[in-house]
């Protein structure tokens, strides 16, 4: 399928059977895709045998650690900030802030 695919893309490309704009488009978009394919397996090559294996692993292992890390933590957070506000007799305004009530005169 993709032999036929890819010489049917050859075939309207050397008619112009898809029309002289859309075969000139088609050219463009494809020596741009193969440009940037071109860059980075350069980018990838100058890396060098240690740091593309180096650059692949950071960026799948250690990469999300920091929004897992967060991912678990922030609920914790808000839940403490929230049991800390209803200690203290604090409510909140439909505005977001909180009013914290005033402490008894007599105490």
């Amino acid at each position: 399928d993709y032999l036929t695919l890819g010489w049917e893309v050859v075939w309207n490309l050397i008619s112009f059977e898809a029309g002289i704009w859309n075969t000139l488009f088609i050219l463009l978009w494809m020596a741009a895709l193969f440009r940037y394919a071109k860059q980075f397996a350069t980018y990838i090559y100058r890396m060098g045998v240690v740091g593309a294996p180096v650059a692949i692993l950071t960026s799948i292992v250690i990469g999300p650690v920091p929004t897992m890390f967060h991912f678990v933590v922030l609920p914790v957070i808000r839940l403490v900030v929230y049991f800390q506000s209803v200690m203290k007799g604090g409510r909140q305004d439909a505005d977001g802030t909180v009013a914290v009530a005033a402490p008894d005169a007599a105490a």
